[in-house]
């Protein structure tokens, strides 16, 4: 028999993406912390010096296993945003339980304010904050923070960071829109969320967040 899915195993599937998230923020850190003598150990940096010896000036081991959790996190992450996925077109379907106050609020206010998206998700990378956001290629923006407007996105990135927002989109594998929480942050890579947005208007600009 085919388990019914709740709220409260939604709930549960957020704790874990938030559990999960938080770890992967923590191994990043320590990850690229500066070193005395050296670079960071990094994410992906070799672990030999210029001559190809292993490194002296940092704990190969610890580096290693946290590089492997981390990978093992990325993948956990991943299997947990999917089973949300799932979750939420069963709950929001006819029959299913009732919304919060919070959920009911928002789609108010989406109603009210008639929000259509103004931009679109090109491309995210991989251990990136939106990566572990569950932002994905393709996700159209409803809503970014108390952002409706895609010339403003990178400036309200900039002003939030380290600060958690919700990002409200639209998937086409979902049935009603879905509201992530997105933290800017500095990582090893590029930007302060690692993904690339495209206007949906006219406008040809874009922005890398």
């Amino acid at each position: 028999t085919k388990k019914t899915m709740s709220r409260e195993d939604l709930d549960a599937l957020m704790r874990e993406r938030d559990g999960l998230e938080a770890e992967a923020e923590a191994i990043t850190s320590e990850l690229e912390a500066p070193v005395p003598g050296g670079e960071p150990a990094g994410i992906r940096r070799p672990l030999v010096d210029g001559e190809g010896y292993p490194r002296a000036d940092i704990d190969l081991w610890r580096v290693r296993t946290l590089r492997h959790r981390l990978a093992c996190i990325q993948t956990d992450h991943k299997a947990v945003m999917r089973k949300i996925e799932q979750v939420l077109p069963l709950l929001l379907a006819p029959g299913a339980p009732t919304e919060t106050l919070e959920e009911k609020s928002l789609e108010r206010k989406s109603a009210e304010t008639q929000e259509w998206p103004f931009a679109v998700v090109k491309s995210v990378k991989a251990s990136s904050p939106a990566d572990l956001a569950g932002l994905a290629a393709g996700d159209e923006v409803l809503r970014y923070g108390d952002v409706r407007s895609f010339d403003h996105v990178k400036q309200w990135t900039v002003d939030h960071v380290n600060e958690s927002f919700p990002v409200i989109v639209r998937r086409a594998s979902v049935a009603r829109p879905m509201t992530l929480d997105v933290t800017p942050r500095a990582w090893h890579g590029d930007g302060l969320l690692g993904c690339h947005l495209l206007p949906i208007n006219n406008n040809p600009s874009s922005s890398s967040s």
